[in-house]
């Protein structure tokens, strides 16, 4: 709002890269979710004007406005491109119909969450900052002294993450849901953050990295070379052998509006750069790049040792 957007309070945005300041004055949303979104407000030296309501938008999606571009009530998958208008009128009830009250309630446990997990991560560094003081000033001792700190901090991170974890996605297997939104929005959140910031991904493709994997969750049957860009839900996921994962997003929840989904991955075969796993069933020897596998796998209830895939 305050760089010009035109957006309620109500809509969901992911990604604050989705919107360059430059176009937002351009763009209006209302009661939507936007995953993340590249937008083109400009075509052939005119700008052209982005008007979403309603809708809910995945993960890569490009919203080309080669003229004024007004989406309303659509749905659009990951990596879809959209050049055109596309208008849906319904008298089903629409999402992101709730009170001030629920507003509100929502975003003060969702501050207190990020608070809590801001206060748990520097909590992370006391082990890291007694061992450095146990190095000493020296010059010659930097190096080691800060590759030890880091990898203890990732240690103890991980270990508070895992508990985390276990506590935001309790009972979510059964529910096919998260228990409660706002504290598995802040687990995502942290989620993100720990991927990004720790010293985990300098051990991408190595057996370490595949043994932090097994400590958070993943269940990986045999040999795998892991180079992942995204893992979310991690207990969710299933790795079998002789896989080969390169710089995908792989998750166990996708999002339709305000409705999170919750279900298992299994991931086989070689999987290429900037493809989009999400509660599916990979069993080519290859699959993607740039694919989006969305929804339709899950566990049969009645005979867990058996899989039953119901479709992509």
């Amino acid at each position: 709002m305050m760089h010009g957007m035109d957006i309620d309070l109500s809509s969901r945005l992911v990604a604050i890269k989705s919107f360059a300041p430059s176009k937002v004055d351009l763009i209006s949303v209302k009661k939507s979710f936007i995953a993340i979104a590249t937008m083109s407000t400009k075509d052939r030296g005119h700008y052209r004007r982005i008007n979403i309501k309603e809708c809910s938008i995945g993960v890569h999606v490009h919203l080309n406005a080669v003229k004024d571009l007004n989406l309303s009530g659509a749905i659009l998958p990951p990596l879809t491109h959209v050049s055109s208008s596309i208008v849906q009128e319904g008298n089903e009830k629409r999402p992101f119909e709730f009170t001030s009250y629920e507003l509100i309630k929502q975003e003060i446990l969702m501050i207190f969450g990020y608070a809590l997990m801001f206060g748990l991560f520097f909590c992370t560094l006391i082990p890291s900052f007694h061992l450095w003081n146990l190095f000493g000033n020296s010059i010659f001792v930097a190096i080691p002294a800060l590759s030890t700190t880091l990898a203890l901090q990732t240690v103890s991170w991980t270990l508070l993450f895992v508990c985390v974890q276990h506590i935001s996605l309790i009972n979510s297997r059964k529910l096919g849901k998260p228990a409660n939104n706002a504290i598995y929005s802040v687990y995502n959140t942290m989620t993100l953050v720990y991927q990004h910031y720790s010293f985990l991904n300098i051990l991408q493709g190595s057996p370490s990295f595949n043994l932090m994997m097994r400590l958070l969750g993943i269940k990986i049957k045999g040999f795998a070379l892991l180079y992942p860009d995204r893992i979310f839900e991690y207990p969710f996921i299933t790795i079998t052998y002789e896989t080969i994962i390169d710089g995908c997003s792989i998750k166990g929840h996708y999002v339709v509006y305000d409705d999170v989904t919750l279900g298992p991955l299994k991931l086989s075969g070689i999987i290429h750069e900037g493809t989009n796993a999400t509660n599916a069933s990979l069993t080519d020897e290859e699959s993607g790049p740039l694919r989006a596998f969305v929804g339709g796998y899950k566990i049969r209830e009645s005979n867990p040792t058996k899989d039953e895939e119901t479709g992509l």
